[in-house]
């Protein structure tokens, strides 16, 4: 082998290692439970590469005016979606899921850690464990488990009139109520969709 053949596959040995670094790093989700709550004020992308939920204690008339302020360089693609299942754990596989409430009534949002869902009955395509990038499933995971029957641990937050939850990538979650959401896709989790 001449030098330049071994250069050559030494260098590509790297970018692959960079690679998967990147990607593991973005697919594990943080081992630790915290939820920030502040007004949007407070709230920047450093807030947001925490990858924790964040509350948004002010209300907002419009949440769409987060892509335009908070998330305006965070997302390649963008969903608004009517959540309107009460019965199942949902698990978002985009990069930002913000979740609005548009009623009068507070409603109860139960989250999950990705690392405390890795039972079997919740998501049975993915084994029971946490596995981000499955191509098998959709964006919007439902899980199989009503989630009176489930028996993962979580934290009800409230959410008020015109308040916003946002979840990052992997998070699980349960509404009491019909909810609307704003998905976002960053460029890697748009292209392993």
């Amino acid at each position: 082998m001449t030098t330049l053949t071994i250069t050559k596959t030494l260098f590509v040995i790297i970018v692959f290692l960079l690679i998967y670094a990147v990607i593991y790093y973005y697919t594990t989700p943080r081992k630790e439970m915290q939820i920030i709550q502040a007004p949007i004020s407070k709230i920047d992308v450093n807030t947001l590469l925490e990858r924790y939920p964040i509350l948004i204690s002010q209300p907002l008339a419009n949440p769409e005016e987060l892509i335009n302020t908070l998330f305006k360089y965070t997302y390649t693609a963008k969903e608004f979606k009517e959540i309107t299942d009460k019965e199942h754990l949902l698990q978002s596989r985009y990069k930002y899921i913000a979740i609005y409430n548009y009623k009068d009534d507070p409603i109860e949002v139960n989250v999950v850690q990705p690392w405390s869902a890795t039972s079997p009955e919740l998501f049975p395509c993915s084994g029971g464990m946490y596995r981000l990038f499955d191509f098998r499933r959709p964006n919007l995971i439902l899980s199989s488990t009503p989630f009176k029957d489930s028996t993962v641990s979580y934290i009800t937050i409230k959410i008020k009139k015109q308040q916003t939850l946002i979840l990052p990538t992997g998070w699980i979650f349960h509404t009491s109520g019909n909810i609307r959401a704003i998905c976002l896709h960053d460029p890697l989790s748009y292209a392993l969709r």
